[in-house]
């Protein structure tokens, strides 16, 4: 689906192949993305290698942090959707969408 003058989630993924391409060649060490909820779950289906279709089944609240490894042209999940850092909120359960 997709709003009137907006992006489809296929549309999304392209920007964001051209996005991590353009970090993988010229960016070595840490890098921070932030964004919104909705690229931050296309992103993440993407580097899983997860297809569109999967994009409801991942969970992420508002400012979880996600971290990935990159070695050797492979991304690694090493940490999804961490909200710890909220401890006075920890007893208010955020909900995606």
């Amino acid at each position: 689906v997709k709003f009137p003058g907006g992006e489809s989630l296929g549309d999304v993924r392209l920007r964001l192949q051209n996005f991590i391409n353009h970090l993988v060649i010229n960016h070595r060490g840490n890098v921070a993305v932030v964004s919104h909820r909705v690229v931050c779950k296309v992103l993440i289906c993407m580097l899983l290698g997860l297809d569109d279709s999967k994009f409801w089944n991942v969970r992420i609240d508002c400012g979880g942090i996600t971290i990935f490894d990159y070695d050797n042209g492979v991304f690694i999940l090493v940490k999804h959707n961490d909200t710890s850092y909220f401890s006075v909120m920890q007893s208010h359960r955020l909900r995606d969408f």
